[in-house]
């Protein structure tokens, strides 16, 4: 079976860790964490500062390895003016919610096993009820496999799996797939990428009428 964005729930404690890593996000602001390094286990990594390409994520954990895809796939989304930030009118008139910020793990050894779950989003809605945070967990792994198996760039994928994650959290509480799945496509054909937009394709094979995954 070929893997496909799924939002499905990791084991808790994984999600436990998004969302206090997405938590203490919003609290902290740019600069060096002092004695923090990318490769620092999960349990013991602070907030990063906000990620080189955008001011909206904060990357709470990410390998040596992994930390230039993440960068990447954040650039793509903003490069073609896909990150939340950036589609504030649109957002607006749909009634969606604005994201304050986003926390972003990017687990490497600490995954889960799983054969197709390369992403998920926990929005948190804060006091401000038109207003969310959002946290991803982007599962490495199953990211570089998918990528291997489509013959896909990497970044590409990763940004692909972004902001996949990023729309649950504008579009909460509507927690269908189809406009996941769609943002995915447009990304991917504005990036003209034919196996990226192959690789979405084949999501939508998995959806069934009401859009979620099938069973």
């Amino acid at each position: 079976m070929r893997a496909t964005v799924r939002r499905q729930l990791l084991p808790t404690a994984l999600l436990l860790l998004a969302a206090t890593v997405a938590s203490a996000c919003v609290g902290s602001g740019p600069g060096k964490v002092s004695g923090s390094h990318d490769d620092a286990p999960v349990i013991n990594t602070a907030p990063r500062p906000r990620s080189r390409a955008s001011s909206l994520v904060v990357v709470g954990y990410a390998s040596r390895q992994d930390r230039p895809v993440v960068e990447q796939a954040v650039a793509i989304l903003r490069d073609r003016g896909e990150l939340a930030t950036q589609r504030g009118r649109e957002i607006r008139r749909l009634g969606l919610k604005e994201i304050e910020q986003i926390g972003l793990i990017a687990c490497d050894s600490s995954c889960p096993p799983s054969d197709d779950i390369l992403g998920t989003a926990q929005p948190d809605v804060a006091r401000n009820p038109l207003m969310v945070d959002c946290s991803v967990v982007l599962n490495m792994p199953r990211i570089r496999k998918s990528a291997g198996e489509w013959d896909a760039q990497l970044g590409g994928v990763t940004a692909l799996v972004l902001i996949h994650e990023q729309e649950h959290c504008i579009r909460v509480p509507d927690d269908r797939e189809t406009p996941a799945v769609a943002a995915e496509l447009r990304l991917a054909q504005k990036l003209r990428d034919s196996r990226l937009i192959a690789f979405v394709r084949a999501s939508y094979k998995r959806l069934d009428a009401d859009g979620y995954w099938k069973d």
